[in-house]
């Protein structure tokens, strides 16, 4: 199963270039962000109006506007992350160190994370983390470049990262300019 099996879905924000699911648990919580590929997920059945969920909703609402706007270092302590492996917590910590419009390779990430040579565990790390976009997964490619996105290597979720990072860099370029 893909990152955030423990949630319903309570919100969702659809882009033009994916649909993104926001979690929570039975609590009301915020268990996880989820992207998709645009127009594959039905609307949420159930709503939630609780105080992380609304502050993941605006943080990506701002980020849907201007990718700049996010500081990824704000979500590196939510509940959520808790039920990860202490490996699994230091490379969601370490994604989100990755600034906007930039990438790292896995291999980079795993060595930042303390486990260098641990380059296809931090591929698995980066795959099953819970809160996609907040904790930036998108911006961690292979050596030899845009390899997978949300466990696969080809299709639509490969389109939503490459959208994903072609947006950054693009406000990125605006920003300096």
């Amino acid at each position: 199963m893909r990152r955030s099996s423990a949630g319903r879905a309570v919100r969702l924000l659809r882009w033009p270039f994916a649909d993104v699911e926001i979690l929570a648990d039975g609590s009301g919580m915020l268990s996880g962000v989820e992207v998709y590929p645009p127009g594959s997920r039905p609307e949420a059945s159930a709503t939630c109006g609780s105080e992380s969920v609304e502050r993941a909703r605006a943080a990506l609402e701002a980020y849907a506007e201007n990718p700049q706007s996010l500081d990824c270092r704000d979500w590196t302590d939510e509940p959520c992350l808790a039920r990860g492996s202490a490996f699994e917590q230091r490379i969601w910590r370490a994604l989100a160190a990755i600034p906007c419009g930039a990438t790292e390779t896995y291999g980079e990430l795993a060595a930042r994370a303390g486990s260098p040579g641990g380059a296809r565990a931090a591929g698995h790390a980066a795959r099953t983390n819970p809160l996609a976009i907040l904790l930036p997964c998108h911006r961690v490619v292979g050596a030899s470049g845009l390899v997978g996105y949300h466990g696969r290597t080809d299709g639509p979720f490969l389109e939503v990262k490459r959208a994903l990072l072609l947006r950054e860099a693009e406000q990125t370029i605006r920003w300096w300019f």
